[in-house]
């Protein structure tokens, strides 16, 4: 009987797979050069830029994924999303605990942040320092008209006739003077009962 020159239970299509790597705890498959799965770090980049520029902080606090996109940071999903959800005070402490960059990448960061915030329509600092946080000035309030222009307004206005004159609220009654002397009092005080003379 002829011997066949290939086993069938051999494939000669795909080549045999490499053998896998010992370990102390066994073996261990092999693994691929593209299968190693890469940490996104959109998230440390901007933080990175935020921690350098106050501008581009205040910026990133406030509109999140235009910032990064002007930055020209790119984004996965999930931290388009940590990053829409973080509170504006979680954000900004963040940023201001990052330590300082090396001296070869100030200016790099610096560029790059400054660059961003033209691109959002902010203007970006002169010059910058790092920790040095943005003093917030809020909303001011409506100033009052001067005097002048408020007398002349109520004396525009018509005056309404009235027909009793306006009150000012309840007055208390003024008692009424008191006499010197009082009316049931004679003047020289109180008279004895005279006994009845005796009859003769």
């Amino acid at each position: 009987m002829k011997r066949p020159e290939h086993d069938p239970q051999e494939s000669t299509d795909t080549p045999a797979a490499p053998s896998p790597r010992t370990t102390i705890v066994g073996g261990r498959p092999p693994e691929k050069a593209d299968a190693a799965q890469t940490v996104p770090t959109g998230l440390q980049r901007l933080l990175r830029l935020a921690s350098f520029d106050g501008a581009f902080r205040e910026e990133l606090i406030r509109r999140r994924g235009a910032a990064a996109k002007a930055a020209g940071v790119p984004l996965t999903a999930s931290e388009s999303a940590v990053l829409a959800a973080i509170p504006a005070e979680q954000l900004a402490q963040m940023a201001g605990n990052l330590p300082p960059p090396a001296p070869g990448r100030r200016e790099f960061l610096r560029q790059t942040a400054a660059t961003a915030v033209v691109l959002l329509g902010g203007a970006a600092l002169g010059s910058t320092q790092v920790g040095c946080p943005l003093a917030a000035g809020g909303a001011r309030p409506d100033m009052p008209p001067p005097p002048e222009d408020r007398d002349a307004g109520a004396e525009a206005e018509a005056q309404p006739e009235q027909d009793h004159p306006v009150t000012r609220g309840i007055s208390v009654d003024i008692p009424p003077e008191r006499p010197d002397q009082s009316e049931m009092m004679t003047g020289g005080g109180a008279a004895p009962d005279m006994p009845p003379e005796p009859e003769r």
